[in-house]
């Protein structure tokens, strides 16, 4: 059991299946595991459990599972009410920029750009954040922002191939916009 760790975090539930700590490990291990389904499971009784409080950790996971599931709405709801809580200036940067990547996803790009930038007063981004905040301000046609952005995430992460991906669609979004527009006014 010990060298199979979902058995091990299954059966710390089943031993103590009112334990939030419990709960949330096996939530996570499932998320970290692309098991997106059996951590919202897993979430849902813990918040069950736990009278329907989560802390900051807890809420900052369940909203990054909404999103892997791509429950966007959701996400955007429960964020608006936990931006609503006074808390450290890191997390506010989190949930920030988690606002940010559901707004991406539902092609919101200036109202996501906006979200990356008020997360950017308490933290830099995080890769996954960075890559939305890049793809936002491409489609928004910033692209100096964009290459600007790219830069440091490459500096700071390396040329990882999600960035790599990016940097093309920005070379091709640049490319796209300095191509001559042609004007026909007739064909014969």
């Amino acid at each position: 059991m010990w060298v199979e760790q979902e058995t091990l975090l299954k059966q710390d539930v089943v031993h103590n299946p009112e334990n939030v700590r419990a709960l949330y490990n096996l939530a996570l291990w499932y998320q970290r595991n692309e098991r997106y389904d059996d951590s919202i499971d897993t979430m849902k009784t813990l918040l069950s459990v736990n009278n329907g409080q989560l802390s900051l950790l807890h809420a900052m996971t369940y909203v990054a599972i909404l999103i892997d599931l791509q429950l966007h709405r959701q996400a955007l709801n429960l964020l608006d009410k936990l931006l609503r809580v006074d808390m450290r200036p890191r997390s506010r940067a989190t949930f920030l920029r988690q606002y940010g990547t559901a707004l991406t996803a539902k092609a919101r790009d200036e109202a996501a750009a906006a979200k990356f930038e008020e997360a950017m007063r308490f933290s830099p981004p995080d890769y996954d954040s960075g890559l939305a905040y890049g793809y936002s301000l491409i489609q928004l046609g910033r692209l100096l922002e964009a290459e600007t952005l790219l830069s440091q995430l490459n500096s700071r992460f390396g040329n990882r191939t999600r960035l790599k991906m990016l940097e093309d669609v920005l070379r091709a979004k640049s490319l796209q916009l300095s191509e001559p527009k042609l004007q026909i006014d007739e064909v014969d």
